[in-house]
């Protein structure tokens, strides 16, 4: 997983286009107007990006298909080092879920 700096926050605006719903927080964050990180599969053109704000929501889009930056992004959340006490994590497409929920089985509720 691939921390953007500040100044490459906005590499990752093509995969937070056409959502079902507007991820205000996301574009907060990469807009600097809430603190946060955003990680990628790759720096230039991400497939792939988790945007976390500090107030425990993150945002998992694109494709998925890095296996890599999957399993980053697992180790990540089940490290209790890098939240508070807990976090809100949504993503953008079915299959995201389907892959993320697989990874996290047992160690997360999934809510509706």
């Amino acid at each position: 997983m691939i921390e953007l700096s500040d100044e490459e926050y906005t590499h990752v605006l093509p995969l937070l286009k056409n959502q079902a719903y507007e991820p205000v927080f996301a574009y907060s964050v990469i807009d600097h107007n809430q603190s946060g990180k955003v990680f990628v599969d790759h720096r230039e053109n991400p497939a792939s990006c988790l945007v976390i704000n500090s107030y425990g929501q993150y945002l998992l889009a694109g494709s998925g298909s890095d296996e890599r930056f999957m399993n980053d992004v697992v180790e990540y959340l089940l490290n209790e080092e890098n939240h508070s006490t807990y976090y809100d994590l949504y993503v953008t497409t079915p299959e995201l879920l389907i892959l993320i929920n697989e990874r996290l089985a047992g160690r997360t509720v999934l809510l509706h």
